[in-house]
């Protein structure tokens, strides 16, 4: 295990229920770890006479409290909000450069097969998800599965665009949870909206005990504000691309439904890239007098596969068209040249684009998406 690493538990109100830190002793975890408290919580003598105090790191709420937006006016403090992101500066403390961030309330860590075996050894899937973050330099968390990413089978992404319950950081890539209620939602969200990266592992998951059921942590905040007002918070993060629906499984409940294409970049496809004919076609092409109901293609250097073999104009019934050409075999073995052709427009030659020669068609993935699945 790294020494630059450390997973910290952030727990209120239960030194007898730490049920992650016994998950992770189960997994083999060598590493450092420590328990993070508010100020607030009146069993910090317990935890500390438990656990020791030197395994006992306690912050200030209201000083984190009065650097973030809660979502509501309450004032009461009653969240994760404030432990996850007092975890940055305290890591930093530690001289800490990666850490961990888990709940309390963990029962086991498995490889998700269909018989979910528990993790022997957990230190190499941590030094594996650490050297993921590494690669990836925008990557501000990466987060292991839950039971809920895998319904409908087994096979699937290997990634989703978002974290929950489980964050692997870096204090050299800070960023900040929001809103009392849903705050990793709100997170992934409204950073991913900014090109910040969020990634769900799905071949690690999990266990979870119940929520609502356990008491303390955040349970008395659930059971007050219910399930709607949890997922309205991050409509009111991200009114443009979140809504409020139902969620229909063995008992219905309300959740946050994320429309994943108007929250997040998305990588163009290749076909939409600008090309640039040359300064000598486009020199050609401009002096050339096409005449009516004819055209002229020019052969192309291509710098990726589906770009045109060849581009041109030509002029049908007095209108200008962009004409592009691609080599195309068929199944007989034959060569061919498939044209297309786009109504001119007034602009630069050097910079026509494919996405003006190909019309554009509906795509599945411009709805409102369901699940959480990478967008791309």
């Amino acid at each position: 295990m790294a020494n630059n690493f450390v997973v910290f538990i952030i727990t209120h109100g239960r030194p007898e229920k730490i049920l992650t830190l016994n998950s992770l002793k189960k997994c083999a975890y060598s590493g450092d770890w420590y328990l993070i408290l508010d100020n607030e919580d009146a069993t910090i003598h317990k935890y500390q006479k438990k656990f020791g105090e030197h395994k006992v790191i306690v912050f200030d709420k209201k000083a984190m409290a009065d650097l973030v937006d809660e979502g509501n006016n309450f004032d009461n403090r009653r969240t994760t909000t404030h432990a996850r992101n007092a975890c940055f500066n305290i890591a930093k403390k530690l001289n800490k450069e990666y850490f961990l961030v888990l709940d309390d309330d963990y029962t086991g860590f498995s490889f998700r097969y269909e018989r979910g075996p528990y993790i022997k050894n957990i230190n190499k899937v941590f030094d594996t998800f650490i050297e993921f973050m590494k690669n990836i330099p925008n990557c501000l968390s990466i987060a292991f599965s839950q039971g809920g990413d895998h319904i409908g089978g087994f096979a699937g992404t290997k990634l989703k665009r978002k974290a929950m319950n489980s964050f692997f950081c870096s204090v050299n890539r800070p960023y900040q949870f929001l809103g009392q209620l849903n705050e990793d939602v709100n997170a992934y969200v409204t950073i991913g909206s900014r090109g910040g990266l969020f990634f769900t592992f799905t071949s690690v998951q999990l266990n979870q005990a119940a929520t609502q059921k356990t008491s303390g942590g955040m349970t008395d905040a659930y059971l007050q504000y219910g399930t709607f007002c949890k997922s309205f918070t991050t409509v009111m993060m991200m009114p443009s691309s979140v809504k409020v629906s139902m969620m229909v499984t063995t008992n219905q409940r309300l959740h946050h439904s994320i429309s994943w294409v108007n929250t997040v970049p998305m990588i163009i496809p290749e076909r939409y890239k600008k090309i640039n004919l040359g300064t000598e076609v486009s020199e050609q092409i401009k002096t050339m007098e096409t005449k009516n109901n004819s055209g002229s293609l020019f052969k192309q250097k291509k710098d990726k596969p589906t770009q045109p073999d060849y581009t041109g104009t030509a002029s049908i019934d007095g209108k200008q068209f962009r004409m592009s050409g691609w080599v195309n075999t068929s199944k007989s073995g034959m060569n061919y040249l498939r044209i297309l052709f786009s109504e001119q427009q007034m602009q630069d030659l050097n910079t026509l684009s494919v996405q003006d020669q190909v019309p554009l068609t509906p795509q599945a993935s411009q709805g409102e998406d369901q699940t959480d699945d990478l967008p791309f």
